[in-house]
């Protein structure tokens, strides 16, 4: 077996990349390296079309992969594109051959937004150059959406009908992960900053020749959009604000984006209460609130919301927190909603606007998985690897892997920072979990798996 070959761009702290895969990396105009955070894996879009073990994935800045055997080898299939800095990622599911595939680039990894902006910076991210568009399962891409997409990163991605005579319908949601409040884009190197697009939701009918905004929604950015796995033609979508925590909402489309209609705002009844957290009282004297909105949907027309609440000390312009504030779920399309309890220790890192991971269960649509940026909780044994526990009417189930895989009977303690994709290993050691890594997190981190918590209605 021939050795681990190391993620060259990894900073001070290097991981080892699979046996016999080629590294992706990227550079700045300057020349200076853009890949010391390169393998995080920030998007994972699997395409049972092509077989059940195919699946995408993408980094912040390592490109788009994809794996036929479920993960057992990988590909690069970017090397070649004008960035790797990849921040969504989308399969179409109607697509009977699989082979619809689009990627956002944009900056989605952790750090300050100066990090990737300034004239000179290197670590975490680079170009960020609209959407790559694939009809034939990655083999080859076409760069769209430049024009108007450029200096924006793509957050959301959707594509749809690339397989019909009309073509690619293609749907981007901008916004910056890192810093919310920027609402139109400036020049990557003028300070102070000038006036540019605005963030919002663009939309392409004709193959990404063309994006214009979606002009049924508020000029904001757009922090989530998903697509319904039952209905080719129909989407979610969240708005936020940096100046009115009140106008956040959650919009649906019935009609691939052309047109959206609220189904989640202030007004909205959730368990006797109006709007749920949507509430200007959440905003202080000295503190000022901004909600980021991540979605998820399942079957059986359900659609789930984590609401992020960001605090800033308006007095210094200082982060206060970055967490997971409300959780919500519809079963009818977003006209009725529920509330589900919240765990406390989801964002201790207070990275909650980038660091959510969101989806509802698919054989039972009343179960919700979240994952945050580290969950610090108890040691547990692996033989209690998978522990319940009550919190009111809501269950919440956690999940620990060990961090040597468990082959000593070792304990698990979900500390680091850093993002995987993974697998079941089927071999000698069964529940290992076959780790694809690249990059790096924090100095120090420990790179340890963080899996999700489960709540239920």
């Amino acid at each position: 077996t021939p050795p681990p070959r190391r993620w060259p761009g990894a900073g001070r702290c290097t991981w080892s990349a699979p046996p016999g895969v080629s590294y992706s990396i990227d550079t700045l105009t300057n020349g200076a390296l853009a890949g010391t955070v390169t393998g995080a894996i920030q998007a994972i879009a699997p395409d049972t079309a092509l077989g059940r073990g195919s699946l995408f994935v993408a980094s912040p800045n390592g490109g788009v992969w994809s794996t036929g055997n479920g993960g057992s080898t990988w590909s690069p299939l970017t090397d070649r594109q004008a960035s790797l800095s990849i921040s969504s990622l989308d399969v179409d599911p109607f697509d009977a051959t699989g082979r619809s595939v689009v990627a956002g680039t944009g900056f989605a990894s952790n750090g300050s937004f100066d990090a990737f902006t300034l004239d000179g910076s290197a670590g975490r991210g680079t170009q960020r150059t609209g959407v790559l568009l694939s009809t034939n399962a990655g083999s080859s891409w076409t760069q769209v959406g430049t024009s108007v997409l450029a200096d924006q990163s793509v957050a959301g991605v959707a594509v749809r009908g690339c397989s019909q005579p009309r073509g690619c319908t293609i749907l981007a949601a901008t916004y910056e992960l890192q810093s919310p409040t920027i609402t139109q884009t400036t020049p990557p190197v003028t300070v102070p900053p000038t006036a540019g697009r605005d963030y919002g939701l663009y939309r392409s009918t004709d193959n990404g020749t063309n994006f214009s905004r979606v002009a049924d929604l508020p000029v904001a950015p757009v922090t989530a959009l998903v697509g319904d796995p039952a209905n080719a033609q129909r989407f979610y979508t969240a708005v936020t604000s940096a100046t009115d925590l009140t106008a956040t909402a959650v919009y649906v489309s019935n009609d691939t984006g052309a047109s959206w209609s609220k189904i989640f705002d202030r007004t909205t009844l959730v368990g006797g209460t109006t709007g749920g957290i949507i509430t200007a009282s959440r905003t202080g004297t000295d503190v000022s609130s901004q909600l980021v909105v991540h979605l998820a949907s399942g079957p059986n027309n359900s659609i789930a919301a984590a609401f992020i609440e960001i605090q800033t000390n308006t007095r210094d312009n200082t982060q206060k927190s970055n967490r997971l504030a409300a959780l919500y779920l519809s079963n009818d399309n977003g006209r009725t909603w529920s509330a589900l309890a919240v765990p406390s220790n989801l964002h201790t890192g207070d990275q909650g606007s980038v660091n959510t991971a969101l989806a509802i269960d698919p054989t039972d649509t009343s179960i919700v998985y979240v994952a945050g940026d580290a969950v610090k909780t108890t040691i547990l044994p692996v033989s209690r690897a998978r522990e319940v526990t009550g919190v009111g009417s809501t269950r919440f189930d956690r999940f620990h892997e060990p961090s040597n895989g468990g082959l000593d009977g070792s304990v698990s303690r979900a500390t680091g920072h850093q993002a995987h994709a993974f697998r079941g290993d089927s071999g000698p050691a069964p529940g290992r979990p076959s780790v694809v890594r690249g990059g790096c997190g924090h100095p120090g981190d420990v790179g340890q798996l963080v899996l999700p918590l489960a709540a239920s209605l």
